[in-house]
């Protein structure tokens, strides 16, 4: 017997009431948009204005503990992980070594900014019947790790014409980017992170998704 194609988007069970339903209904009456990839960090990533987000995006490719957060101040990242003691150490590392890497700082559980944050996070989730049910317990962790957005394209997106137009030798901008490119395989090998290039040392593949190519973001101006 032929079986039946499932539906994209099935019905969903009625009567189904979430246990953080009186927590979080009526709290927040934002509307969530669709995520800005061209959006830009903020001026400061100390003052992120969770009170004002306009959108929040799982990250589709690596790990789902990532989050892109957008706010009316800027863009950010969180990586929810239990890492975040390598990772700190390794930006810091990075950066004293002048590797181009985003800004990044940690918040511990015991801060007010972490409980607000958390709080504010999943207020305006919850306006998202899907997307709360993915982000609410993401949050059960000690730190969470805040970094700048940067607005970036990974090389598949881009296509070969202009892959090879951007790492070309013909203008001073290609040279920068072929120069951290090298800085940045330096740095992979320096602290054995084989996710990146396909390098014979860790006998494999690589990831070419996590190769990413910032661009510049220009504001409006009205």
């Amino acid at each position: 017997m032929r079986q039946g194609r499932v539906a994209k988007n099935p019905p969903k069970p009625t009567g189904f009431v979430p246990q953080y339903k009186s927590e979080l209904e009526g709290k927040s009456n934002r509307v969530l948009r669709e995520f800005n990839h061209a959006s830009a960090a903020p001026k400061d990533l100390k003052y992120v204005p969770w009170h004002e987000i306009n959108a929040i995006k799982i990250s589709e490719s690596g790990s789902t503990k990532v989050l892109f957060i957008e706010t009316e101040g800027g863009s950010v990242v969180l990586k929810i992980t239990g890492e975040m003691g390598l990772d700190y150490f390794m930006n810091l590392l990075g950066k004293c070594i002048g590797v181009p890497i985003p800004s990044m700082r940690v918040l511990r559980y015991d801060e007010k900014e972490f409980s607000d944050m958390v709080r504010l996070i999943r207020e305006t989730a919850y306006t998202d019947e899907v997307l709360i049910h993915r982000v609410y317990p993401k949050f059960n962790v000690a730190f969470i790790e805040i970094m700048d957005y940067v607005p970036s394209l990974s090389l598949p997106y881009l296509g070969t014409k202009r892959v090879g137009k951007a790492f070309s030798v013909n203008d001073d901008a290609s040279k920068e980017r072929l120069h951290r490119l090298g800085i940045t395989l330096a740095f992979d090998v320096f602290i054995n992170n084989g996710d990146r290039y396909p390098l014979p040392m860790w006998r494999n593949e690589g990831n070419v998704e996590n190769l990413l190519l910032g661009f510049e973001v220009t504001p409006n101006v009205t």
